[in-house]
């Protein structure tokens, strides 16, 4: 499973990386085909093990065929706040479904847990 970088722009002051899949993974019994990353998680200290390449990994190898519950949101979306174990370490992502969508994840954070 290959992901493909489509394009790289800036939205609401934060830059984003859209990428679509060669294969579809399954999220909540969803096909997932492309996703979103967002530089919010570059702008904290303590993050330069995070990349974008990392999130793909967890994505790729550790979502895939997940499911989740929402966490509670003030909001219309539904969030998901997902803590997978990799590569020796914890890390938590905060994403939802890009709005009007049902197969385009947008990840808005990611961070090791110490």
């Amino acid at each position: 499973m290959n992901f493909k970088l489509i394009d790289s722009s800036f939205f609401e002051n934060e830059r984003i990386w859209n990428y679509s899949l060669d294969s579809n993974i399954l999220f909540n019994h969803r096909k997932i085909n492309r996703v979103t990353i967002t530089d919010h998680y570059r702008k904290k200290q303590g993050r330069e093990n995070v990349n974008n390449e990392l999130i793909i990994d967890l994505i790729i190898n550790k979502l895939n065929f997940e499911t989740l519950e929402k966490v509670e949101y003030s909001g219309e979306r539904e969030v998901f706040r997902w803590e997978p174990w990799y590569l020796e370490n914890n890390y938590r992502l905060i994403f939802w479904f890009k709005d009007g969508t049902n197969n385009h994840l947008w990840i808005r954070n990611c961070h090791r847990i110490d």
